[in-house]
């Protein structure tokens, strides 16, 4: 398998993209950033109700 076969490059996206995933924490919530709630500057702009 060398550099110019496609397959080679999938393995490797697949390789990195979980090492990436290893590396954080998946437990940890800060460290996917938060975006299901929304941050509390928006929550005081919102209208109440």
């Amino acid at each position: 398998m060398d550099s110019s076969d496609p397959m080679y490059w999938l393995i490797m996206g697949l390789a990195i993209l979980i090492a990436v995933l290893a590396l954080r924490d998946p437990w940890d919530k800060d460290a996917w950033g938060d975006s299901r709630k929304p941050p509390p500057e928006d929550e005081k702009r919102r209208p109440p109700g």
